[in-house]
C-alpha cells in the first residue's frame, strides 16, 4: 500500500475547501486519496486507468518533483513522492503538499 503524509499547507487547504462548502471538490479529493492508498507505487499508479480520470500528470520545469490531480477545472492537489527513485517502482511513498485554488491564476 502507497504510504501518504499530509503537509501543513495540505491541511491549511482542505480547510479553505471545507470552508467554502466545496462538497463536490472534497468527494473528489477523498476518491483521489483513497485510489492512492489502494496502489503500491507511483508506477501502478501511473498505469491504473484511475490515473486518467484524475488526470494524474507530471508537473514540468521547476515543478518536475510533483505529480498533480484534478480536483476540478481549477483546483489541483499536488503529489510529491517523498523518494527521488528514477525508478517509479519503488516509490511507495508521497505526501500530499498542497491544494491549489487558484490553478492558473484563475480563481
Amino acid at each position: 500500500r502507497m504510504i501518504i503524509t499530509y503537509t501543513s499547507k495540505y491541511k491549511r487547504d482542505y480547510k479553505k475547501l471545507e470552508n467554502k462548502h466545496m462538497h463536490k471538490e472534497l468527494q473528489t479529493l477523498e476518491r483521489i486519496i483513497m485510489y492512492l492508498k489502494l496502489v503500491n507505487n507511483m508506477r501502478e499508479l501511473l498505469d491504473n486507468p484511475y490515473s486518467k480520470i484524475f488526470h494524474i500528470e507530471k508537473k514540468c520545469g521547476d515543478l518536475k518533483e510533483f505529480y498533480t490531480a484534478r480536483i476540478n477545472q481549477k483546483i489541483r492537489l499536488f503529489i510529491k513522492p517523498v523518494s527521488s527513485e528514477v525508478d517509479l517502482v519503488f516509490i511507495a511513498e508521497v505526501e500530499l503538499f498542497k491544494i491549489d485554488l487558484k490553478h492558473y491564476n484563475d480563481g
